[in-house]
């Protein structure tokens, strides 16, 4: 009975044990970091291949203006529960296909792999910089810069370095900075 109280009441003051339970919780926080990076470059690059479909297909002067609307339909349908299928989300993958399509290159797949072999590549520079930032900044960019490449990348490389909200991304833009 006295161990199972003491068992409950344990509290290790130890510097060297205190530091390790820190340095365990700044461990997990990065290793969370890297993954919402890596889960929203991959995100980024879907809506770019997606975007650039759109875009080479011709898929409004192929079948027709509504064909958006009824990918964004058939998308949902067959995905249910994924976010980013809206008409509005898929218009903003064309943008964003069409903004950035001199900086980044399709590398297509190697001969007898399936389109999931499909990769892009960036300009190594520039990898760091547009597939780093939320898909809620690159909106706001395609809202604001209206189609200027270089305001676009001076604005993804301040909010790198600086790591601003999209809020902040706001202001700035706002203010002119890039001018």
């Amino acid at each position: 009975q006295i161990w199972k109280n003491m068992k409950k009441s344990l509290t290790i003051l130890d510097a060297e044990y205190l530091q390790w339970v820190q340095d365990i919780v700044a461990l997990y926080r990065r290793s969370q970091i890297k993954a919402a990076i890596k889960v929203n470059t991959e995100q980024l690059k879907f809506n770019w291949l997606l975007g650039r479909d759109i875009v080479e297909m011709k898929v409004e002067e192929r079948w027709g203006e509504g064909v958006i609307e009824q990918l964004s339909k058939d998308l949902k349908k067959e995905m249910p529960g994924v976010e980013g299928l809206s008409v509005t989300n898929l218009r903003y993958c064309r943008r964003f296909y069409m903004l950035y399509s001199d900086v980044v290159d399709f590398r297509p797949q190697l001969e007898g792999e399936s389109q999931q072999g499909a990769s892009v590549a960036i300009h190594p520079q520039l990898e760091g910089e547009i597939f780093c930032i939320p898909w809620g900044h690159h909106k706001l960019l395609l809202d604001k810069v209206k189609g200027d490449l270089n305001k676009a990348l001076f604005y993804i490389g301040q909010t790198e370095e600086n790591g601003w909200s999209r809020t902040m991304l706001q202001n700035w833009i706002e203010t002119d900075l890039y001018e």
